[in-house]
């Protein structure tokens, strides 16, 4: 249960990521950060304003949404490579704010969070409901962007966005939103796993690593695809736990690293894109 805990909360970012990275083609390198906030709003509002815990998930995904709406009328106004610098640069000045404020957040410390009165078995059970229900609704709201006319304007940007802004789109409109549904579903997905392992500090939700894990997955499983990045979290999920008991955690990193470059040399349309190729008669189910 813990590791299909995990496949789901990595597909949620995975899929979330996609609506920009895949749907629009701006890669951000900064989801880890909503991730994050995700994380803190439910872990304070839990501790300070004892608010119950899954009215905090809401909360956190609301909170995600707004800062990714904020932050996105700055950055997305950037292309390219400085776009990617640019989220990577706030994921840090994110991760900077919240070790500082150490009387909200416990600063390096971190914060710690009681657990649920019931058995452990019945935890996990409810917080593996819980993020399974957060996918199914990720999944759907992804189909929902893909067939719909909001996804069409999307697409034209990941195509090409100036001859979509000269056929009259309003590319940096569109962009926002994307990015900030993306940030809504990651922040949700930081707010369930807060409770869920009593403890987080900023090294553990804010790490780059985990930005890395989900634009890989994404790729792996076909950028751009539905179903795509739930396989490729599935995969890598399944290829971390048994990597973690036959090579040291900092190794594992560069492999992740290598599988990444390895991936978008050699099978740029992941997984799926293969599959299409080579079982046409697949095409129609595999979106």
């Amino acid at each position: 249960m813990d590791v299909m805990f995990r496949i789901f909360m990595y597909a949620i970012m995975a899929l979330a990521f996609n609506i920009i990275g895949g749907f629009t083609g701006y890669v951000s390198f900064g989801q880890v950060a909503f991730y994050g906030i995700g994380a803190y709003t439910t872990a304070i509002s839990m501790r300070t304003w004892g608010i119950p815990i899954f009215l905090t998930i809401p909360l956190a995904g609301a909170l995600g949404a707004v800062i990714a709406a904020i932050l996105g009328f700055i950055v997305l106004r950037l292309r390219g490579s400085y776009f990617v610098i640019a989220t990577i640069g706030l994921t840090l000045i994110i991760d900077t704010l919240v070790t500082n404020f150490k009387e909200v957040t416990g600063g390096g410390v971190g914060i710690s969070l009681p657990l649920l009165p019931y058995s452990m078995w019945l935890i996990k059970t409810i917080f593996y409901y819980a993020m399974l229900i957060v996918m199914l609704a990720t999944i759907f709201v992804s189909y929902f962007i893909r067939n719909s006319r909001f996804g069409l304007f999307l697409f034209s940007i990941r195509e090409n966005e100036d001859a979509a802004e000269a056929m009259g789109v309003n590319t940096t409109w569109y962009k926002i939103v994307a990015f900030t549904v993306s940030a809504l579903f990651t922040a949700m997905a930081g707010g369930l796993y807060a409770p869920y392992m009593s403890y987080i500090d900023p090294p553990t939700v804010f790490a780059i690593s985990t930005t890395i894990m989900i634009v890989l997955m994404t790729v792996l499983g076909g950028r751009g695809t539905l179903l795509g990045p739930v396989i490729g979290a599935a995969i890598l999920i399944c290829l971390s736990d048994f990597l973690i008991g036959l090579i040291a955690s900092e190794l594992n990193m560069a492999i992740y690293g290598s599988l990444l470059v390895v991936v978008i040399i050699f099978m740029p349309l992941g997984l799926i894109g293969v599959v299409r190729e080579k079982l046409p008669r697949l095409r129609n189910i595999l979106k």
